[in-house]
């Protein structure tokens, strides 16, 4: 047979297929119907930091092409998730990978269920949900770039875990929003560390950028040694906190 398996993220998934955040619960729930642990992991139904009761009904209908849902994130909040379903993905899950869907009204929301979570284990990481348009108030992150922009870097700084971005398609190009995630994932480039390093870094990490390409870390360091020759600096020391900021008049 052909084999399925690849590593992403750090580590490895048996197969390709996950199972979409909304339509498996929280895995418990279709324990039952489906073998979790054949396939390559899921997506958790969405966590707020506060329960969300959703939509009234009528939230389903069916179309002869296939479906329309607006079920308005229901879910039972960070901290019933992590008292009554983390628990049981921690147990009865081992080789199928979990990703936590994490939905918010504003970027203090999303943060604080990314920080709640963080510490405990049973999953992999987070899938940032900014495709939803079925819920009021609040900021529509998936449409607005500088929104998304701050959201994703200011989550990025909360966790060494993988983030997966969920955008929304209601965009003219789906493309600048995928970049706007993946230039707030870390250092991949020369120029992202010597950013850091203006900004006061001593020492950068290169993460995700490695899975795509390893030899990243040297040309990080060469390109490093490149600038401070070319910008006349003797020793690295002589760049970390260089960056002036003017006073304001």
């Amino acid at each position: 047979m052909a084999d399925l398996t690849q590593r992403l993220f750090g580590t490895d998934f048996q197969s390709p297929v996950l199972l979409a955040s909304g339509t498996c619960g929280y895995g418990e729930e279709y324990a039952e119907l489906i073998p979790l642990e054949r396939i390559g992991g899921l997506v958790t139904k969405a966590v707020s930091l506060e329960p969300r009761s959703g939509n009234p009904p009528h939230r389903v209908a069916e179309t002869p092409g296939g479906m329309i849902n607006a079920i308005g994130l229901q879910n039972v909040g960070l901290e019933r998730f992590r008292r009554e379903k983390l628990p049981w993905l921690r147990s009865n899950l081992d080789k199928a990978r979990v990703l936590i869907n994490v939905v918010g009204h504003s970027a203090e929301d999303f943060g604080a269920v990314v920080s709640g979570l963080d510490g405990d284990d049973g999953y992999l990481g987070f899938e940032i949900n900014v495709s939803c348009p079925n819920v009021e108030g609040g900021t529509l992150f998936g449409t607005d770039k500088i929104a998304l922009a701050d959201l994703v870097g200011r989550l990025r700084a909360l966790t060494e875990r993988p983030l997966v971005v969920k955008l929304t398609p209601n965009v003219p190009d789906i493309e600048a929003y995928a970049r706007i995630c993946e230039e707030r994932g870390g250092i991949r480039s020369r120029d992202d560390a010597i950013q850091y390093i203006l900004a006061g870094a001593s020492l950068v990490q290169i993460g995700t950028a490695l899975f795509v390409d390893p030899a990243v870390a040297t040309e990080v360091h060469d390109g490093i040694g490149d600038y401070l020759d070319s910008h006349g600096f003797d020793r690295l020391t002589d760049l970390v906190g260089a960056v002036e900021i003017p006073e304001s008049a």
